[in-house]
């Protein structure tokens, strides 16, 4: 099912809407149908599998947020339906619950200014071993602090950071292709920009450009890098899902232990990027440039 859906998203659906409409389906679909449905074969989905992933997340999240697992799913299986790719639209016995059963809309999911702190803090926090207690804090604090969208951090090069005047130029994002993970031209001309980063960023970055040459000369052969900024541990583009789970599995290892109150609140992936806006926003930036 992932294959499938990666490739109705990228190929129909991000042509007929807008941007902002896109990041959130794109959103919605990595952090809460993929790690559930996504290994399904397509022609062996049930209603009750679909149901019982809605069910699950209306007890967890917004009504919002189910509705449009539905409707990607709803779309999805009409479209493979239609291409008689399947014989039967599971959706057809699909229902959502009563709206008095969700939990109540949070008016932005985005971190509050102690959350950004507390996240920061646990980005550099290590084992005894001397390994991060979250697997890519960099990518996290560096999404909170520039707002890219996931493809397009997914396709940051080595070359595209400037050390000297703290930007980063934005030039590409990843996409799925006919299931493969490939860099293509951003979604609009405005999309292509420098983004300014702090200076405290791109010192970790530079500690980070340590750690990953002191990783290739370790694997030699079996590094599969080019030049990636951010990439999986053998050198690799980092996949798509991999940021969408490794901030939910980060977020459980910060709060185990911990009292409610200083606890980090599970917001999607996508929800650093309304973080970054807000900061901005609040450091008095001009509303338009943000």
């Amino acid at each position: 099912l992932s294959t499938y859906i990666e490739r109705w998203l990228y190929t129909f659906k991000a042509a007929a809407v807008e941007n902002t409409s896109f990041d959130r389906l794109e959103s919605v679909y990595y952090t809460h149908i993929k790690p559930t449905l996504g290994g399904f074969q397509l022609g062996n989905i049930k209603a009750v599998d679909i149901q019982t992933l809605l069910n699950q997340k209306s007890t967890e999240y917004s009504y919002t947020i189910v509705k449009m697992i539905r409707q990607i799913l709803s779309e999805v299986f009409q479209h493979a339906y239609t291409e008689g790719d399947i014989l039967k639209n599971p959706m057809a016995n699909v229902i959502m619950a009563k709206r008095s059963k969700f939990k109540p809309e949070r008016k932005m999911l985005i971190l509050e200014d102690a959350e950004v702190k507390r996240l920061e803090e646990a980005a550099r926090e290590k084992y005894g071993t001397g390994r991060p207690l979250f697997v890519h804090g960099n990518l996290i604090v560096f999404m909170l602090h520039t707002g890219l969208r996931c493809g397009e951090l997914l396709a940051l090069e080595w070359s595209d950071i400037d050390f000297e005047n703290s930007t980063v130029s934005v030039t590409k994002a990843a996409a799925v292709v006919d299931g493969k993970q490939v860099c293509k031209a951003p979604k609009t001309k405005n999309s292509r920009r420098e983004v300014s980063i702090p200076r405290f960023l791109t010192d970790r970055l530079c500690n980070l450009m340590v750690e990953q040459t002191k990783t290739k000369e370790s694997l030699g052969a079996y590094w599969k890098g080019n030049n990636w900024l951010f990439t999986q541990s053998d050198g690799s583009m980092m996949s798509y899902s991999t940021p969408y789970a490794t901030f939910q599995d980060a977020i459980d290892r910060y709060n185990a232990g911990k009292e409610p109150a200083d606890q980090l609140p599970h917001i999607p992936f996508h929800g650093l990027r309304h973080t970054s806006a807000t900061l901005l926003i609040a450091a008095h930036q001009d509303v338009r440039t943000v």
